[in-house]
């Protein structure tokens, strides 16, 4: 068995080697040639996965290690026996823990009680869930805005987006000594939906959601 590796994925050396021959090559060098004997891949995004890559090789699995997954051809894998994989959610964890980071780092730095902030998470997917317990655990207030999750499971729990830019408007300023002035609410996380089936139907709901409260108005 072969398998081409982007040389680029961290802790990955060792691990194939008891089984197979394994050959490491920078993401966006990996070409046809490199593939033709290959029987799998393990790349990122900077590997377009499609029929310039994989036609005529012996390539029947390919493992991304990314949330997305616009760089695969799923109906060419697909036409083709290809197996696919991504990896939906892997830097949920490390973003989680930056946000924490910056969470304490703030209210350190300019006296602030966590406990008296409010937290706007745009997107309660995999990476917004891990936040808002985060946040959760650190007292924060948080307020909720993900149109998909809310057309699913209902509105209760959620907020449209407009009401976080209202809330957020004017409350995060930088003084002249360089501190930030926080009065009430914050937004320092957003995760948007990373595929385009999502993307287009995320930004209807924003553009409908903005457009009911003018009308309102």
């Amino acid at each position: 068995m072969k398998i081409v590796c982007d040389d680029k994925i961290p802790f990955l050396r060792g691990v194939f080697e008891p089984y197979a021959e394994v050959v490491y090559l920078p993401g966006a060098a990996i070409g046809p040639a490199d593939v033709r004997d290959a029987d799998a891949l393990v790349v990122r995004t900077r590997t377009r996965c499609d029929r310039t890559l994989l036609e005529g090789s012996s390539v029947r699995a390919i493992a991304s290690a990314t949330i997305g997954y616009d760089h695969i051809d799923t109906a060419f894998c697909s036409s083709h026996g290809i197996a696919w994989a991504n990896a939906p959610g892997c830097n949920s964890g490390s973003v989680a823990q930056w946000v924490e980071a910056v969470l304490l780092a703030l209210a350190s730095m300019n006296g602030l009680s966590l406990g008296s902030l409010t937290l706007g998470i745009v997107g309660v997917g995999h990476v917004g869930a891990k936040v808002f317990k985060v946040a959760t655990a650190l007292g924060l207030r948080t307020l909720l805005c993900d149109p998909p999750r809310a057309a699913l499971e209902g509105p209760s729990g959620f907020v449209f987006i407009y009401l976080l830019v209202k809330y957020n408007d004017g409350n995060i300023k930088k003084e002249e000594n360089g501190k930030f002035k926080v009065s009430d609410t914050m937004i320092p996380q957003c995760e948007f939906p990373d595929q385009p089936r999502y993307r287009e139907e995320w930004y209807k709901m924003i553009v409908d959601d903005c457009g009911k409260n003018i009308e309102a108005k």
